[in-house]
């Protein structure tokens, strides 16, 4: 799991307050992986799913009143483990 490995645990060592937002099968592969949910029982567990735009992120942002708040997302290159999409509390920072 390098994204709970190198990005989330290290996080929440470090006390970061942490939002994992995901679908489908992400948050499921995470929830399998902490929880020691064996290949048969996972088929039986459901963890609905939400759709979130910028906009979402942004409310998230504010609510959470934090300088910053970074998304894990599906990556968009084949390459890679996740993508991140961080907001500020006015607007999304580009890099």
């Amino acid at each position: 799991m390098p994204c709970w490995d190198k990005v989330l645990a290290p996080a929440i060592r470090s006390d970061l307050h942490l939002v994992v937002a995901g679908r489908g099968n992400s948050i499921l592969a995470l929830v399998k992986y902490l929880d020691g949910i064996g290949d048969a029982d996972i088929v039986g567990v459901n963890i609905p799913n939400g759709i979130f735009g910028a906009d979402d992120m942004q409310r998230i942002t504010r609510w959470l009143n934090r300088a910053e708040t970074a998304f894990l997302l599906a990556p968009g290159d084949p390459r890679a483990h996740y993508r991140v999409r961080i907001f500020t509390l006015d607007r999304r920072r580009r890099r």
